[in-house]
């Protein structure tokens, strides 16, 4: 960040604040001197812990027939996953190894390595990992079978840029040259798919067709970690750079360990015993470098914290253990409280943070839930004078409060509980009928733990026609199929949630999700909470109906609402920039739409595709220009800084807001223009009049995304457009204005860019009307 970044920030502040933040910046940077001129001296593995110290377990064997309606997609995956095949933000399925040909990102293409030849002595490290090191690294790659090729976990494999395995983690640069993607080897090094390999283990050992013989699983996740310890000590490389990629990685290890051992596999003493100690390790790594910060604390704090917390219960009891336990517990209920409204929505204004925040919400209460009483104790008897990070830890005994109709206590706060709840209602109130969710907010296709990822087949030559950067499938027969995941359905987040409260609702709702939810039940020990709404009973008002048959949903908290009945879904946006106005995660989408009729997606958000290897299409992909509102020539609704200070970060100049709303009107309000824009939906379940209206002299255009599959048609008048999906036209027609279409482009999920057209309406004047009517239907 520039100086001129920090003057414009200090200034905005109060003094106490400023004092407040450059005290911790000080503090932080001297500690990081410190801590780097030690590291570089002496080896950071940590000595080998007491040999009869296990690891606690806490998932249960998942019943087989809850895997069979997957074991296709499981077959295709995990067969990708033996080869060293990874699917990745965009990246199409690519072979990672050393010394790869990457496709480039944008026209940006770098050196990935030289190819190596691994000894089973591990000599080929040396050179790759830090001298002090070096030594205890080969040691570990030993236990690795000898047939075994390793990934290259430093790698950008989309662009090709490598990162050196001995930089220290601080050291590591990131957003510094054009097409470059720090979030592609966190992505591979978060680990996600260890858990798909357990499925593929249980399938094939219950005599499944179509699988390897079920050890090759088991190998293979024993060979992939010992990789990844033996290639990236602690606190070397890009894979430590950030604490919260380590707090998901370790938690996506211990799942699948716990999960293997569940079902039936047996790990040698020797894995054991590097296994845990790795797992101290991380636990040690994200304790001293939590991501908390006295203004903003979000996604990536949570993540240490849940992380922390799976490290902390699986370990065994030492005072140190238990001060983490007591710690993370403390945190999550803390963290919840102020990153989720009291809708129960995440503060992040993004539909797909939410889910990512949730979903370490809903694991990190399911495992505190599971947690034995010898390892509750830790939670009335810690020394908390042994936690030396910030933020403080407070002195024991943790608060524990009563469950509703048992003697059982929890240090979950009623509100606490009310707020997950209320996580999966949010999740099943904005799903579209075609089981997605609203691209509201920026979109990096991040999960916690990828138990039941949803995955489509289709050919490669349908994946090349749909995706324009899944090229290198040109040396693949077209008719080779493709499986691609969808990162756009959330249901299995209701799933998860309701193996804690078992709504009926909410398992109509997730009904494929099963797995998830037979997961979570079973951590909590088949028990519940239960739900808010029993309390309230008949005062209890989930949504508001009109005669029509349209429900509105309103979330003032997200700044989302959603309009829906079996013919009509239409989702608008309106209201505040998120993370406490820092908008780190926010689009300038303010009174925005999405439309579905039928099920079938109308108009759409374009997404989000890339953060910093690309600023120029981060800053297009989140402008006003890019979403189904009101734009005017040269202006944003929020303006935010120049260069890489500004990318995650705007000014929340707009003050969205509510005028009035009922079933089947809105009328919303921003003033980012300088000017008050006003948008006026009249909503009906055959037509949509709106109405935009903006004092300014300036070409004012109303854009309209259109979903791929759509097909426009233009017509003689200028006055009107159709638009065609199978027997399905909606017409969009205006009184004064010029309608034109454009090639634009639509993003799905993170490094995923297809084609699409967009619709703009153009006119000087200071009120435009127009109308979005169904004609036909299926």
């Amino acid at each position: 960040m520039d100086i001129k970044h920090y003057l414009r920030r200090a200034v905005s502040l109060p003094p106490h604040i400023i004092i407040k933040k450059m005290s911790d910046k000080i503090f932080r940077k001297v500690e990081f001197v410190r801590r780097r001129q030690h590291d570089m001296k002496l080896p950071t593995f940590t000595k080998a812990l007491s040999s009869h110290d296990k690891l606690d377990s806490f998932f249960k064997c998942v019943p087989v027939e809850l895997l069979l309606p997957h074991k296709d997609w499981i077959i295709a995956v995990t067969e990708h996953y033996l080869a060293h095949r990874f699917d990745l933000l965009g990246s199409g399925w690519v072979q990672v190894r050393h010394g790869m040909r990457c496709r480039g990102v944008e026209g940006h293409v770098y050196y990935a390595g030289r190819e190596v030849t691994p000894d089973k002595d591990g000599r080929w490290l040396e050179g790759r990992i830090n001298r002090a090191n070096v030594t205890e690294s080969k040691r570990i790659w030993r236990f690795i079978d000898g047939d075994y090729s390793p990934i290259n976990w430093h790698l950008d494999f989309k662009s090709g840029y490598l990162w050196s395995g001995d930089t220290w983690f601080q050291d590591i640069p990131y957003g510094h040259e054009p097409g470059v993607d720090i979030k592609v080897p966190w992505e591979l090094a978060r680990m996600q798919h260890l858990a798909l390999l357990v499925w593929a283990y249980s399938l094939s050992k219950n005599g499944r067709e179509g699988f390897r013989q079920y050890d090759v699983y088991h190998r293979e996740f024993c060979n992939q970690v010992l990789d990844f310890i033996a290639t990236n000590p602690p606190r070397f490389g890009v894979n430590w750079r950030c604490a919260m990629d380590v707090g998901i990685r370790v938690s996506n290890w211990l799942v699948a360990y716990d999960l293997f051992k569940a079902h039936g596999a047996e790990f040698d003493r020797e894995f054991d015993s590097l296994f845990l100690k790795s797992i101290y390790e991380h636990g040690l790594h994200i304790v001293n470098n939590l991501e908390w910060y006295s203004q903003l604390h979000g996604n990536h704090y949570l993540a240490d914290i849940v992380g922390l917390l799976f490290v902390a219960a699986y370990l065994p009891r030492t005072p140190e253990t238990d001060v983490w336990l007591a710690f993370a517990v403390q945190e999550l209920v803390e963290e919840v409280e102020y990153q989720f409204t009291s809708d129960g929505v995440n503060f992040e204004a993004s539909t797909s943070y939410h889910r990512l925040a949730a979903e370490m919400v809903v694991y990190g209460t399911a495992l505190i839930m599971a947690l034995p009483s010898e390892k509750l104790r830790a939670l009335k008897d810690y020394d908390y004078r042994l936690h030396h990070s910030i933020p403080e830890l407070r002195p024991a005994p943790t608060t524990l409060y009563s469950l509703e109709g048992s003697e059982e206590k929890t240090p979950f706060p009623v509100r606490y509980l009310e707020k997950l709840e209320k996580m999966a209602e949010f999740a099943m109130h904005i799903t579209m009928p075609d089981g997605h969710v609203p691209q509201i907010g920026d979109n990096d296709s991040g999960r916690f733990l990828k138990l039941q990822p949803v995955y489509q087949s289709m050919t490669v030559a349908g994946a090349k026609m749909c995706y324009n950067n899944l090229d290198t499938y040109n040396v693949l027969p077209d008719d080779t199929v493709y499986w691609y995941e969808d990162h756009a359905d959330h249901r299995h987040l209701a799933a998860a949630i309701n193996g804690i409260f078992q709504r009926h609702d909410f398992a109509d709702f997730a009904t494929e999700k099963q797995l998830e939810y037979s997961i979570v039940k079973s951590l909590c020990n088949n028990g519940k909470f239960f739900s808010y709404r029993s309390k309230k009973k008949n005062n209890y008002k989930e949504h508001d109906t009109s005669d029509n048959g349209l429900e509105l949903y309103t979330y003032p908290g997200f700044g989302l609402y959603i309009y829906k009945s079996k013919f009509l879904y239409l989702a608008v946006r309106c209201g505040h920039i998120g993370q406490n106005g820092n908008g780190g995660h926010a689009h300038n989408d303010q009174l925005s739409i999405e439309l579905a009729i039928h099920g079938v997606p109308i108009i759409v958000d374009p997404g989000t595709y890339l953060y910093t290897p690309m600023p120029e299409k981060r800053n297009l992909f989140r402008s006003t220009t890019m979403h189904n509102t009101l734009s005017v020539s040269g202006k944003e609704q929020n303006t935010w800084h120049e260069g890489r200070s500004g990318l995650f970060g705007m000014l929340d100049q707009a003050k969205a807001k509510v005028v009035e709303i009922n079933t089947h009107k809105f009328l919303g309000e921003h003033r980012g223009f300088g000017t008050v824009h006003r948008r006026l939906l009249d909503i009906h379940e055959r037509y949509i009049h709106g109405f935009d209206e903006c004092n300014l002299s300036e070409k004012k255009t109303v854009v309209f995304h259109i979903a791929s599959g759509v097909k426009i048609h233009t017509t003689q008048r200028d006055s009107r457009l159709d638009l065609h999906c199978g027997k399905l036209k909606v017409r969009l027609s205006a009184e004064t204005g010029e309608w034109s279409v454009h090639e634009s482009f639509h993003s799905p999920g993170y490094g995923i860019i297809q084609n699409c057209q967009l619709v703009k309406l153009q006119s000087t004047q200071n009120s435009i009307r127009w109308l979005a009517e169904i004609m036909e239907t299926k």
